[in-house]
């Protein structure tokens, strides 16, 4: 079956919510502001999502800028010791686990202190429900700087990846609402990756490239959903 992916590129030519369980099927909705439609084989041809994970995490790894001393910080803080490893290795082995963690679950305090980098980098304000997490990781300067790297390496590579692709921005769908003020919003490009049956209306909004934080190509987002994560939106 062939998933049909809406977006806009330049000059016209070419989620499920936090918490996401999307539901492969239907293809719906107008690309808008001129978009030009393409294929989920954008995302890779014949891949499962654990292949895609696999091949994202190995390409990421590639510009994650963490030192062994920060990534096996972070990752003893996850349960795991990885100091025996070579950095490369480790840095792929982690980047699969956390990109697991979120096609599982969609959300950790690691996905969250990488997101909110990017966020202050940007100039976005948002309100988090409970800054724990995140005061957690700033206050231990291996994980900080290891998220922070992280947020780099994700944001940089979606930014480029959709860049290459002549992508402005993205006409998105989700359930539920689309607060201004959230730090990460999980969206789909398309219908059958939106939770429907939650009940709620399914909301469509257009965002430009640079509030993208992520997809599931450069980082964080769930293959079979479509997903795409974005920045706070403001009003």
């Amino acid at each position: 079956m062939t998933i049909t992916l809406l977006v806009k590129v330049k000059g016209g030519a070419g989620s499920g919510n936090w918490g996401h369980a999307g539901r492969p099927g239907l293809v719906g909705g107008s690309g808008g502001r001129g978009g030009h439609m393409l294929t989920v084989s954008d995302f890779g041809e014949g891949f499962t999502t654990y292949q895609l994970i696999e091949s994202t995490s190995r390409s990421l790894a590639e510009t994650w800028d963490v030192d062994a001393n920060d990534l096996n910080e972070l990752a003893t803080e996850e349960g795991f010791d990885l100091s025996g490893e070579r950095l490369e290795h480790a840095k792929q082995s982690f980047l699969e686990y956390e990109l697991r963690k979120w096609a599982g679950s969609s959300g950790d305090a690691i996905s969250e202190a990488s997101m909110a980098h990017i966020a202050d980098k940007l100039g976005l304000g948002y309100n988090l429900r409970d800054t724990t997490s995140l005061d957690f990781i700033r206050s231990h300067a291996g994980m900080d700087r290891a998220t922070r790297a992280l947020g780099d390496a994700i944001y940089s590579n979606t930014q480029e990846w959709l860049s290459r692709k002549g992508v402005d921005g993205l006409q998105l769908l989700r359930s539920g609402s689309a607060e201004g003020n959230r730090l990460m919003l999980s969206w789909s490009l398309d219908w059958g990756g939106v939770r429907h049956e939650s009940g709620r209306p399914v909301i469509s909004r257009y965002v430009p490239r640079r509030l993208i934080f992520s997809t599931p190509v450069t980082g964080f987002g769930t293959f079979t959903e479509a997903e795409v994560v974005t920045l706070p939106l403001g009003d």
